[in-house]
Formats: C-alpha cells, sequence, structure tokens
C-alpha cells in the first residue's frame, strides 16, 4: 500500500479532522500551533488524499516526570484508522518519527503503550523499542472529543525506549 506521511500543514487541518474524528477541533489547532512553535511535529499518514493516520513527536515533553526525566523525543497519540489497520501505516509512522529524531541527532527517543494494547506493545517491540524497567505507571489527563465534551482519561502505561544512535 502506498501512503506518505509527512507533517502536518495548515490546509491540511480540516481533512486530517474530518477523516481521524478522534480528536476536537480545538486539539486539531492546538496541534498544528504547537507544531509551529517547534514543540511538537505532527506526521499524518495519507492515502490518496485521505488522512489515514498520525503519531506526535515532541520534542520536549512535559508533564510526565519519567519521561522528562528520560530527557528524549517523545511519541504520543500513535493512531491509525481503523479500517487501515495491519497494513503498515503504524510501522510508517514510527519510522517518521524516528528519521526526525535523528535528523535531529537524538540519540533516544521513547514512548508509552497501554498495558492492556498489547497489539500496539508487540509492534515497538518488534521496532525496537525495550521496557525501560521502571514497570508501569498511572497516568491521566483530560481530552476533548470531536462532540466537544471534556473527559479524563486514566491508564496504566509501560515506558520503552529504543536507542537510534549508538554511542561509541
Amino acid at each position: 500500500m502506498a501512503f506518505d506521511i509527512h507533517p502536518l500543514r495548515a490546509w491540511e487541518v480540516a481533512r486530517s479532522e474530518a477523516d481521524l474524528p478522534y480528536h476536537s477541533h480545538e486539539q486539531w489547532l492546538d496541534w498544528l500551533l504547537r507544531q509551529e512553535r517547534g514543540a511538537i511535529t505532527l506526521f499524518i499518514a495519507w492515502r490518496d488524499g485521505i488522512a489515514v493516520g498520525h503519531a506526535m513527536l515532541a520534542w520536549n515533553p512535559r508533564g510526565d516526570i519519567y519521561v522528562e526525566r528520560a530527557g528524549c523525543p517523545w511519541i504520543y497519540d500513535v493512531l491509525t484508522h481503523p479500517d487501515f489497520r495491519s497494513r503498515g501505516i503504524g510501522t510508517a509512522l514510527l519510522r517518521a518519527c524516528e528519521a526526525a529524531a535523528i535528523a535531529r541527532g537524538q540519540p533516544i527517543i521513547g514512548i508509552g503503550v497501554s498495558i492492556t494494547n498489547t497489539r500496539a506493545r508487540n509492534l515497538y517491540e518488534r521496532l525496537g523499542y525495550a521496557d525501560t524497567g521502571l514497570g508501569s505507571q498511572i497516568t491521566s489527563g483530560f481530552s476533548t472529543g470531536p462532540d466537544g465534551i471534556t473527559h479524563m482519561w486514566e491508564e496504566q502505561v509501560q515506558y520503552l525506549t529504543k536507542t537510534l544512535i549508538p554511542t561509541p
């Protein structure tokens, strides 16, 4: 399956939002603003003009004690539209994040995965992400859905990292 992955462009927000209706309009605009400020890169996967997935790479993540202590870019919000799963899009999104981190000279990259999401964890481990040894941690936050309603979420997360540039 051929698809294109690149950072979100301002003119693509409405199309991305329509094709991936899992976040509020405000969330999409916030991501775009944060990307324009250089805090994140939001990669969008496209197939035939349709947004089929995304992954956000935070360059200097804040809000989670362990992630901050890890001191490396962190991948969040890896999502593939259900109709396009198991076609390599998640792998390609992660590779795009890794390539961006390498281009900035970052030797390590991290990702968290819900302990109940074995499918995602299997993918991450196949791609070389390994348990940090921290054990699982409870993390929480707020998200606003496309319906405009803000919900609190909480999940038990396992932290994984991957060495991108070996140290001599």
